[in-house]
């Protein structure tokens, strides 16, 4: 039997377990099978969770989202993305939450992490070997949450169209940077986290950066260069680097204008979304026309960066990846969405 105090005690332990997470084989393993998986970022993600579910976070969360255990558990597909390590942690997390049943889906991009973080659930509360399950095929589940790219979510939109679905598509944070003078060294360094971790492949990563600074782009562009300079070191990364030299060579044969520094591009540009390596930038007035802009894209946007997370609704620079449990992604409430289905 499966209640709340027996789940927040679960993810309790969990958090201990994943706090203290060893840089061992498993990592390496992991990065053996995605190169994108380095061990660091891999430890990133583990510390990230272990901090979003501790004893504490877990009871309030449950207090704000007081929804009924169903009677008769339903199944719920989710199809995790691999973009970034246990991308599709949170997710499973309220499915348990909710009191259903998990039907995952693994990527093919992470096999592994999946598979531990269901092995320590299992070891720290067996009972829940009657709430998850992997299986190549989700059609027999009763709603679906999906994460991935544009072409996937056109995929599950059309086959899973006849059930309850959350489903979502490429996402990207921005930040907004008003007076780079007064920017401390925190900020600067957490903005570059923003940027950079996960080489940028997260839906919470920042790739627009908006500035309502009265400067020219050789001071704006010296001044992101500046901050990013301690992530240098991922310019000896294989695949990271072959993006770099891949995009630089595209902007160069296509005469379109970037700035570069040797391991990332800056390029005036309206758009939010952009490739590994990339990172759009665009002059605007004043704060209200830079919120006219973000409304104008908010499909587009996962979330918004600010210093100190000033702006109403934004998060502090350096947090865009340490998200909480109320951080749903695309703003929907997922144990809302599961107390409906």
């Amino acid at each position: 039997m499966i209640n709340r105090k027996i789940l927040i005690n679960t993810f309790q332990h969990l958090s201990e377990v994943l706090s203290s997470y060893p840089d061992n084989d498993t990592f390496k393993t992991a990065e053996s099978e995605n190169p994108w998986f380095t061990p660091e970022f891999s430890s990133f993600a583990f510390k990230a969770i272990a901090q979003a579910i501790t004893k504490d976070k877990v009871v309030d969360f449950y207090h704000k989202n007081d929804y009924p255990f169903p009677k008769n558990p339903k199944s719920v597909g989710l199809a995790m993305a691999g973009n970034i390590p246990l991308a599709g942690f949170f997710d499973l997390m309220m499915i348990l939450l909710s009191g259903n049943k998990a039907i995952i889906h693994k990527s093919h991009a992470d096999t592994i992490f999946p598979h531990l973080i269901v092995n320590e659930l299992f070891k720290i509360t067996p009972a829940l070997k009657s709430f998850i399950f992997f299986s190549e095929s989700l059609k027999d589940v009763n709603a679906l949450i999906a994460s991935g790219s544009d072409n996937s979510a056109m995929y599950f939109s059309y086959y899973f169209k006849h059930i309850p679905h959350i489903i979502r598509k490429n996402r990207n944070a921005v930040a907004i940077i008003n007076d780079i003078k007064k920017i401390d060294f925190h900020s600067k360094q957490g903005l570059a986290d923003d940027m950079l971790l996960y080489f940028g492949l997260g839906c919470r990563n920042v790739s627009k950066l908006y500035t309502t600074d009265k400067i020219n782009e050789n001071q704006f562009t010296g001044f992101i260069f500046d901050l990013v300079e301690p992530y240098r070191y991922l310019s000896k990364h294989i695949n990271y680097a072959n993006n770099y030299l891949y995009q630089k060579t595209l902007f160069t044969m296509n005469e379109i204008k970037f700035y570069d520094n040797g391991f990332i591009l800056l390029v005036p540009a309206h758009k939010i979304h952009s490739p590994v390596s990339v990172y759009h930038f665009q002059f605007l007035s004043n704060e209200e026309a830079t919120c006219e802009e973000i409304e104008k894209n908010r499909d587009s946007i996962q979330c918004i960066a600010t210093e100190k997370g000033y702006l109403a609704g934004s998060i502090p620079f350096g947090k865009t990846q340490q998200p909480e449990l109320w951080d749903f992604a695309d703003g929907i409430n997922v144990m809302e969405f599961l107390a409906k289905i």
